[in-house]
């Protein structure tokens, strides 16, 4: 379950919110409203999926790959070497 805590509370705990973020993801709100998640990665590979997670311009050029082939728009493997 994860726990919630108020920004201004956070400001004088971030120590034991952090100890806590390893049990636990810790939700921080301001007025009544989350506005931001701490989480502990468990290890490096956790953490990049995590920022890429939150990637604007992966989720980006994921979308617009997903639309280019929908539409057919796809090299064959010799003109992917052929660009490198």
């Amino acid at each position: 379950m994860m726990k919630l805590i108020s920004i201004s509370e956070a400001k004088n705990k971030l120590s034991s919110i952090v100890d806590e973020a390893i049990r636990t993801p810790v939700v921080l709100t301001r007025n009544g409203k989350a506005v931001a998640v701490v989480i502990a990665p468990t290890d490096e590979d956790d953490l990049e999926r995590l920022v890429l997670s939150r990637s604007q311009g992966l989720h980006r050029l994921l979308r617009e790959s997903r639309e280019q082939i929908a539409k057919g728009e796809t090299l064959t493997i010799d003109e992917v070497f052929a660009h490198l």
